[in-house]
């Protein structure tokens, strides 16, 4: 991140590993964060990230960040 100039929000994903997702320090570009209760009532959350809110408030998880 510190060799990037300008606001960027980046989301990865790599295989066998997991979801990466990284916004610049300034906070120039926005990246969201939420998270819902899978609907198996196992314990377990689903997780949601978008560059705006509405996004996810569209599938109605809880927003975080």
């Amino acid at each position: 991140m510190r060799r990037c100039k300008g606001g960027y929000a980046v989301v990865m994903l790599i295989n066998h590993v997991g979801l990466l997702a990284f916004r610049d320090p300034n906070g120039i570009r926005p990246l969201c964060f939420g998270k819902r209760s899978t609907l198996n009532g196992d314990g377990d959350y689903d997780y949601a990230i978008a560059s705006e809110s509405v996004a996810i408030d569209a599938v109605d998880p809880q927003f975080v960040l």
